[in-house]
């Protein structure tokens, strides 16, 4: 058998960020979604319910969690997210390791997601300097204080003064005192090609933020029996939050939660295995698929919450 020893990346290239060429620098909700009468009845249907459903569990004090994929980012929609924060409609957020990389980005330089085929060839792929070096810090300062990534680097972004801090979702987070959740997967994202990345860092304070996921979850349950129980939304993960999703709940039920009152809805333009069967149905309570595009239904939501004309 070959051994394959650990390789020694102390010899990798690094690069400035702001010399990078990024592919999304939304300032905000790129589209208006289509008005009413231009949405499939459908889709417009499922805004509205799911539209009921959060403002009941608002009612009733139940959380709404919302699981985040980063193209809700690339796309401009975080101003929405965090805009739901303050607005007391987001009361538990849960995102990947990707999501956290571009919300970091989004705020100190203003744009993300770099040209993957361009930079891949020449060896430069995630290798923008800055990025790894704010993510890595606060997963450290995590880990020291026995608190979650996403709260540290939530932090950290809103204290930084960054171009682009106020539009983070983490720092919105933060500052807002709402629970961000980070679930790290190794070796999927940049950061973890970098020397000093530490495993223990990643894990402590990833595995602290899976725990504060399950508590959310555990708590989606209906106060009463037949009242209307929390939500969870999944909006653009296709594996990692679903597989985390369905963990959350068997630890839920396994502790005694009656989840029966629990909603639960994905978002996305097309039916993925993951977010059907650790989502809609495996789980209990009732299930809600839009099948659009985020442009298209988080904008139209966000209308419905906040007043906003129909």
């Amino acid at each position: 058998m070959p051994n394959f020893p650990p390789i020694d990346l102390r010899s990798l290239r690094y690069y400035a960020i702001a010399s990078r060429r990024s592919l999304a620098s939304p300032p905000g909700a790129q589209e208006a979604p289509p008005p009413p009468g231009a949405m499939p009845a459908r889709t417009l249907s499922g805004i509205e319910r799911l539209a009921g459903w959060i403002r009941e569990a608002a009612s009733a004090g139940r959380p709404v969690v919302w699981g985040l994929g980063p193209h809700v980012l690339k796309t401009g929609l975080g101003a929405l997210i965090s805009d739901l924060v303050a607005r007391g409609l987001v009361n538990a957020l849960v995102a990947n390791g990707a999501f956290a990389v571009h919300d970091l980005e989004l705020a100190m330089t203003g744009s993300t997601s770099e040209d993957v085929a361009e930079a891949l060839p020449k060896g430069e792929f995630g290798f923008a300097a800055e990025t790894s070096r704010e993510y890595l810090a606060a997963a450290a300062e995590a880990r020291r204080s026995g608190r979650g990534l996403g709260e540290c680097l939530g932090e950290r972004i809103a204290r930084s003064g960054w171009k682009g801090a106020g539009g983070s979702v983490l720092a919105a987070c933060a500052s807002g005192g709402v629970r961000a959740s980070i679930l790290v997967s190794i070796g999927c994202d940049i950061v973890h090609m970098h020397p000093g990345a530490d495993g223990a860092d990643l894990g402590a304070s990833s595995l602290h933020d899976f725990r504060c996921f399950a508590s959310a979850v555990h708590s989606l349950g209906a106060k009463q029996p037949g009242g209307p129980g929390g939500v969870y939304i999944n909006c653009g993960s296709a594996v990692v939050l679903p597989e985390a999703f369905l963990k959350a709940v068997s630890i839920a039920i396994n502790l005694g939660a009656d989840l029966s009152g629990a909603r639960k809805c994905v978002i996305d333009m097309m039916e993925h295995y993951r977010p059907s069967r650790n989502v809609l149905e495996r789980p209990p309570g009732e299930s809600l698929f839009i099948k659009a595009r985020h442009e298209v239904v988080l904008p139209a939501l966000h209308r419905r919450l906040t007043g906003g004309v129909r």
